[in-house]
Order: structure tokens, then sequence, then C-alpha cells
């Protein structure tokens, strides 16, 4: 599995045209950067996967396995729309609060994303995401 680095793309996916704007007017114009934010938020989810003792992170800076871009972003789009002073509505409420679990189960261990792996010379294979987890010890 490649891990890569959340992109801007990955955050206007998850944000409609008005939400953009007035990022772009309000948190950008701040000197705050997506592309920062992105990375600070990348970083954070490589806190939780380092907290696992099986886990093993990319060398590439600000990077994540592909099955926790999705969750990262999520994360990200709450806390933007609060600096925007605009109430994140119930989904994206529970999309933050799974994101969270879901960091939280990797650094206790309870899930662990696959490795990077390096892509060979002229290879463009990409493999699946995948997930090993943990049965609970009773």
């Amino acid at each position: 599995m490649n891990w890569r680095v959340p992109t801007f793309e990955d955050l206007s996916a998850k944000l409609d045209a008005a939400e953009i704007e007035s990022y772009n007017q309000n948190v950008a114009d701040a000197g705050t950067p997506a592309a920062v934010l992105l990375e600070q938020t990348a970083d954070m989810v490589r806190g939780y996967i380092s907290a696992n003792r099986a886990a093993v992170l990319s060398d590439l800076e600000h990077s994540l396995p592909p099955m926790l871009i999705s969750p990262a972003v999520d994360y990200l789009v709450f806390d933007i729309l609060k600096r925007l002073d605009i109430v994140p509505n119930e989904a994206r409420t529970k999309a933050r609060d799974a994101a969270q679990d879901l960091f939280e189960k990797i650094a206790e261990g309870k899930i662990t994303p696959e490795p990077g792996k390096e892509l060979e010379p002229g290879s463009s294979s990409v493999s699946a995401p995948s997930i090993s987890v943990k049965p609970p010890i009773l």
C-alpha cells in the first residue's frame, strides 16, 4: 500500500463551494494555507499510528495510508468549519467522531494499518488498502 500526503483536492471534495469560498476569505487569508492544515492533521494522525507498536510509519513526511486519508480530512473539515463559525451538521459531527474513534483504535493497537510499500521502478500497480484487526481479549 502506498502512503501519500493528503491534498487540497481531498479537502475540497468534502467542502461545498460556499465553504471553500469562506475558507479562502477567512482561514487562508489569516496565514494558514490548506497545505499547512493538511500537514498538521496528517502529523496528528501519524502520532496515533506511531503509538501502535505493530505499525510502521512511511518515511514520506506527512503521509498516511489510503485508509486514513478520508478520516483525516473528515477530522480537518470539522475543525475548519468551527474556525469559520459554521456549526457542523450531524453527518460531519458523526464523521469526525468516527475518525477520532478510528485513530484511537489504531493507537491502542486494535487496528494496524499496513506499512507503506515502495513501488518497483516502472511499476504502476497499487494494492487495495488493508487493515488487520485484533480480536478483543475477554
